[in-house]
């Protein structure tokens, strides 16, 4: 691999790990951010798991549920509520971090919980364990994404662009290389995913956007625009978003999407 390619893994597999809901919570700080990539979609990164009985229609309503509100364990929640006809109301919230939520779902203490890795696999293996639903019902939620200031865009659009071209083309090395991009990455993340075989068992569950995926999704009236849209207003319903009229073109430019 060359060596500009290889710290171009190590680096950015930490750094490039922006998520939506951070954006908006940025525009609310007054930071006047623009996105310009989408990196990846999370398929199973947030999941939602519940005990058994909880298979009726509306199988959350009246249930103690643990998620970390302000993350993308709310935006996902928050996102399957709307879209069964409940809202956060219906439930009952338990503020937690991810971590947090699905030890208190493998130890009983709540019915259902949003998380992921490993707890996931650990509430699917508990006896009242269930999953109810991942994100891959819903791709294109869930993503990751870099982001520029405007004035940066202005004054370092050159660069700017050379970042992107930098990430399709680590995308194109990873998939003629997986084992040696894995072990690069799995270094530089560390923790639970520092041994490069479970660092590439969690792929399954993502994707990596390449040129042509992130043209599709930039491109007018792609999916960028959906995401986004329904981000502005969930987090301007929870009061997070104060920018009046916020639109999803307002901060989406797919105009730096290079090869």
């Amino acid at each position: 691999m060359p060596p500009a390619l290889k710290e171009f893994f190590r680096y950015w597999s930490l750094t490039f790990a922006v998520l939506l809901f951070y954006l908006f919570a940025a525009v609310v700080a007054g930071m006047d951010l623009w996105e310009s990539l989408m990196e990846t979609v999370r398929k199973r990164r947030s999941q939602l798991a519940a005990r058994p009985p909880l298979l009726d229609p509306n199988p959350l309503k009246g249930k103690t549920v643990a998620f970390g509100e302000g993350s993308v364990s709310h935006f996902f929640l928050g996102f399957l509520l709307q879209r069964n006809g409940l809202t956060f109301r219906d439930i009952v919230p338990v503020n937690m971090t991810a971590g947090d939520a699905g030890a208190a779902f493998v130890a009983g203490k709540v019915d259902a919980a949003v998380t992921w890795e490993p707890w996931l696999t650990r509430g699917k293996q508990a006896p009242h364990g269930h999953l109810l639903v991942d994100s891959s019902a819903t791709p294109g939620l869930i993503v990751d994404v870099l982001v520029f200031r405007k004035d940066v865009l202005r004054r370092r659009e050159v660069e700017v662009r050379n970042v992107v071209r930098a990430w399709h083309r680590a995308v194109e090395y990873w998939k003629t290389h997986p084992q040696e991009s894995n072990r690069i990455m799995a270094q530089a993340v560390g923790g639970w995913l520092k041994d490069p075989q479970v660092f590439a068992e969690t792929l399954t569950g993502i994707r990596y956007y390449d040129y042509e995926l992130n043209r599709a999704f930039f491109a007018p009236g792609g999916g960028i625009y959906k995401t986004a849209q329904f981000a502005i207003d969930f987090w301007a319903a929870q009061g997070k978003v104060q920018v009046p009229g916020l639109r999803a073109r307002d901060i989406v430019d797919g105009s730096f999407i290079a090869r």
